[in-house]
């Protein structure tokens, strides 16, 4: 069929569409080249989705890294579409294929967004390397506090920063100074990098406080952080919003919220795998291990699986 379908594609270059030209051409070359490689370009499925390469290719070109371009140059972007629930059920949503009760909304879990661009601006992150990914926001103070306070994990390859997006629910206040404390407790390993106050939050507004921590250079990533919101308080006109004594400096004050965890699941991206086979083939042996292991217990390998 070979020749037949160069035939075609040579009058299709003749074609009045741009598009059709293009692709046309793109074709008739991998064609006459008949190589292996041109083979896998027509037949085999692209290694992950074109919606996905395409956030993938904006967030490559914000911090774009030596050599040639390849799928393994590129940044990991996690597919976060999210399931569809089934018809006529009672349960209104799916997270993680976990079924999510009708009306409990504080158990959905909000989807990530692209932070990669948002992060790069700010001076202290930007020798930070390329954002891995970041972790689906978590609420940390109840809905009804008056302070809402919630927390992004952005992994990089040697640091966390943490995000926590903090609102002002009180009309006769006007936080400035900011900031969250974080107290790690297990091991003690975790390194302060840098901490970045939110200046003012006004009421009704959200702004944001950065916390980031360099990550042990050995072993799991696991701990466990004690948090602590410190800012101070200065005294609005509920209906104006202007201070009622500009030379006022405020009252430090301190707001509990909930601890953070950090686990082996908040180093792991959802990749969509469309050929396993290629992706396989695509490790490379450094990513393999080759041991030995006695099973005395068992007589056979078959007992042992």
């Amino acid at each position: 069929l070979r020749p037949s379908i160069i035939t075609l594609l040579t009058r299709s270059q003749l074609d009045e569409d741009d598009e059709v030209r293009d692709r046309a051409t793109f074709c008739l070359s991998l064609l006459r080249k008949g190589s292996e490689e041109s083979k896998h370009v027509l037949l085999d499925p692209l290694p992950i989705k074109p919606h996905l390469l395409l956030r993938s290719l904006e967030m490559y070109k914000l911090r774009p890294t030596p050599g040639a371009l390849t799928f393994d140059s590129l940044p990991i972007v996690e597919d976060t579409t999210p399931i569809a629930p089934a018809q006529n059920d009672e349960n209104v949503g799916l997270e993680n294929g976990t079924a999510i009760p009708a009306g409990d909304e504080e158990t959905k879990t909000e989807l990530p967004q692209n932070y990669a661009e948002e992060l790069l601006k700010i001076p202290e992150f930007a020798d930070l390397g390329q954002l891995f990914r970041s972790v689906p926001p978590k609420h940390l103070t109840e809905s009804e506090t008056e302070y809402l306070v919630r927390c992004t994990k952005h992994i990089f390859p040697h640091h966390i920063v943490f995000q926590f997006d903090v609102t002002n629910t009180i009309n006769d206040q006007l936080l400035t100074d900011v900031e969250v404390v974080m107290d790690e407790t297990e091991s003690g390993d975790w390194e302060l990098f840098s901490s970045i106050p939110a200046e003012s939050i006004p009421y009704s507004a959200t702004k944001t406080t950065y916390v980031c921590y360099k990550t042990p250079e050995e072993g799991v990533h696991k701990a466990n952080f004690m948090n602590e919101l410190k800012f101070r308080t200065k005294s609005v006109d509920p209906n104006t919003g202007e201070l009622e004594d500009p030379d006022d400096e405020g009252e430090e004050e301190e707001f509990p919220v909930d601890d953070l965890e950090m686990s082996a699941a908040d180093l792991m991206a959802k990749v969509p795998v469309p050929n396993f086979r290629t992706a396989w083939g695509m490790i490379g042996d450094s990513a393999e291990l080759l041991d030995k292991f006695q099973l005395p217990q068992y007589k056979s390998l078959n007992d042992a699986v």
